[in-house]
């Protein structure tokens, strides 16, 4: 098969933050029209979606789904994606400060350490779960995305859009890369030795129109051996095609990385351990990345959109993660974890719509498509990164057929019916050399969707909701070899919700509760050790958030919000040990937008968030767990329109206390409880110069 291809800025932020809060009822963030200034747009985070009229997003499902729509001024004044996904009602976002590796994103009640495999991301159109990943099934990695460039992010709550099959558990996002950025350059810098510089400019020849990026950064980061060099540029070119617009995207990315690893909580507490301190010198590694894609969108109101993609993926992960002090590099202990794959595949989808002047009528929503991953997973024992035993020697393909449908259907004008359904058929082809077998196994999965929306005014939407999800099986680790007719885990969620937006839009709320049960929960180990299976889960939950227009007067405004997810899980069928480890308690997110012109010429953006997390168990008894703990992120710019859009920039990374527990897991024998130490301030600041 193939192969390669301080202190000050904590009080000030804290106290600003807490006056805003006691303006919030404690509900949650949600929707907002952009308030435009002239030459500022401001839109917020989350923008609850329509779900009356499909129109614009034909496979929409009445669920709770949250629209982002970032302005320039917050994208570019953003180190890594978890800053993005921060403020976002009901989701999880934890950089594990591990190098160049996917984080912990995730939603409703699923493991952080799933580096993002319990939620499906799509970036225009083409797939970024990696099934059977060397790392974690299902690896998501988010890392490649330039904040810059981003249009657009919708974010589904539970497996209920029928574009997205494996790993959608916790939901899916998709993200949409802009057509026509603002060209210029920004660098900045910060502490920890960092430093950014990105630049895109346009270009057009003959009909066709476009742009080329480039973005290289350098960080030593918080703890020893904590670097991170990336060079990433990323490129697209759009031109008329058949009655629609096509566009090709190419994008080239690699990354070099150090990697502290987790070192033991207790050790830092009682001043043992200095909370930067690595346990190998030696771990790290890099990946690399190429991906090439074609898109087409047929005009109208009811489109035809395709997507055709080629993909290489390499990553090499050298690391320590059975103990948690720092080790004698001399000694064995570190691994080296390999994934090399191509992953290719094509979807299709037309879009039909019948409806009267009446305001009803019928959607439908017809897709398909193909997707392969061609790859070889290894695993080694390494001293000082010279290779030693091989514990792990798996090719694999996986070929998966998939095919969707969805009707929408408005009896009277306010009420709507939804049902959908997805077949994904998965063909394994797997050269175990480590145990010496060699099998094909297949199976299919039926992911039935069905939803109701009831409108009884304008502005109220009550909803429910049902969807079916699922998780691939592994080919690696001996799983499926061994086990050809393991199934794949599967789920499935129930969700009541309702929504509201005032007529004026001055305030928009969303609440939802759901249950979701899981046919086998998976515990994830430092490899070379296998996934521990925990056997059937039950989650109950609920979200709630609001957004309220607090002041405006001209384009000066000021935007509340507020948000609260509540998570209850248990492993079902089990006398003790019934705890989900690595699920929060709750989660409750608040802050403020602030637009302030200054003059016809000059602007201040100005926004604030703070997130507190809940205890999460480390362990299914709950021995271990960690502490409440709460994150700062702020960020100020000031632009200048009568120079094209000059703007300077400043952001903030606040951990008022508790900085250990975060990205904390279990490891090693004893069982020992491994964190991440988050630095008590991460500052940036900078400037973008438009050409």
């Amino acid at each position: 098969m193939s192969r390669s291809l301080g202190a000050v800025c904590a009080r000030l932020c804290l106290a600003h933050i807490f006056s805003v809060a006691i303006c919030v009822a404690p509900l949650a963030h949600a929707q907002s029209q952009p308030a435009v200034l002239p030459g500022v747009e401001i839109t917020g985070y989350a923008k609850p979606r329509p779900k009356t009229d499909l129109a614009d997003d034909p496979a929409a499902n009445p669920a709770s789904v949250t629209v982002i729509d970032l302005p320039e001024e917050k994208k570019r004044n953003t180190r890594d994606y978890t800053e993005l996904l921060k403020p976002i009602m009901g989701v999880a976002s934890n950089n594990f400060d591990q190098g160049g590796i996917g984080f912990g994103a995730t939603m409703r009640g699923f493991s952080e350490r799933s580096n993002g495999g319990g939620i499906a991301y799509m970036i225009d159109g083409v797939p970024v779960n990696l099934p059977s990943h060397a790392l974690t099934n299902g690896y998501g990695d988010l890392t490649p995305l330039v904040p810059e460039l981003l249009e657009r992010i919708v974010v589904t709550r539970g497996p209920f859009d029928v574009r997205f099959g494996a790993n959608a558990l916790g939901g899916s996002m998709q993200f949409t890369t802009q057509d026509n950025p603002l060209a210029g350059a920004a660098l900045s810098a910060g502490n920890h030795e960092y430093a950014r510089g990105f630049a895109d400019y346009p270009i057009a020849f003959g009909g066709a129109r476009g742009y080329v990026s480039l973005l290289g950064s350098t960080a030593e980061g918080y703890r020893d051996n904590a670097e991170l060099r990336v060079i990433n540029t990323f490129n697209k070119l759009l031109f008329p095609m058949a009655g629609g617009t096509g566009s090709v995207r190419l994008q080239v990315f690699r990354d070099e990385f150090g990697a502290p690893g987790f070192i033991r909580r207790d050790f830092v507490e009682n001043g043992t351990l200095n909370p930067r301190t690595a346990i190998n010198s030696n771990d790290g590694g890099k990946t690399d990345l190429q991906i090439l894609s074609f898109n087409y969108l047929e005009h109208g109101n009811q489109p035809l959109k395709t997507t055709v993609y080629v993909m290489h993926s390499d990553l090499d992960r050298y690391s320590n993660r059975a103990s948690t002090v720092p080790i004698n590099e001399g000694l064995p202990g570190q691994a080296l974890q390999v994934d090399d794959r191509i992953t290719y595949g094509a979807t299709a989808e037309k879009y039909f719509r019948w409806g009267t002047a009446e305001g009803t009528g019928t959607d439908l929503l017809l897709g398909a498509g193909v997707r392969v991953d061609d790859a070889e997973s290894q695993i080694f024992n390494t001293v000082r990164r010279v290779r030693g035993t091989q514990t792990e020697d798996t090719d694999f393909r996986i070929i998966n057929p998939h095919a969707y449908a969805q009707v929408n259907y408005k009896p009277i004008t306010w009420v709507k019916l939804t049902a959908g359904l997805r077949y994904d058929y998965l063909d394994f082809e797997i050269e175990d050399r480590t145990r010496g077998l060699n099998v094909s196994p297949s199976q299919g999965i039926t992911q039935p969707k069905a939803g109701i929306v009831v409108s009884p005014f304008r502005g109220l939407d009550f909803f429910a909701n049902y969807g079916r999800g699922f998780i691939q099986p592994s080919a690696i680790g001996g799983q499926l070899s061994r086990e050809p007719n393991l199934e794949a885990p599967e789920l499935s969620t129930r969700e009541l919700g309702v929504q509201y937006t005032s007529n004026d839009g001055s305030w928009q709320a969303l609440a939802d509760v759901y249950r979701t049960t899981f046919s086998n929960e998976i515990q994830g180990r430092p490899p070379p050790l296998l996934p521990i299976p925990l056997g059937p889960s039950r989650r109950d939950g609920f979200d709630v958030e609001v957004k309220l227009r607090a002041y405006q007067q001209g384009s000066r405004a000021l935007w509340l919000f507020a948000n609260y997810s509540k998570i209850d899980g248990e492993l079902v069928g089990r006398t003790t040990g019934t705890h989900i480890p690595d699920v929060a308690e709750y989660f409750f997110k608040y802050g403020f937008d602030l637009a302030w012109p200054l003059s016809a010429v000059h602007f201040i953006t100005w926004s604030a968030s703070q997130v507190w997390e809940g205890p999460k168990p480390i362990n299914t008894t709950n021995t271990l767990s960690t502490q409440r703990f709460s994150r700062i992120d702020t960020k100020l710019t000031y632009t200048n329109r009568q120079w094209k859009g000059f703007s300077a920039f400043a952001g903030f990374i606040v951990y008022p206390d508790k900085r250990l527990e975060e990205t904390a897991f279990t490891f090693g024998t004893p069982v020992t409880v491994g964190v991440s130490p988050k630095a008590p301030v991460t500052a940036q600041a900078g400037v973008f110069i438009p050409f």
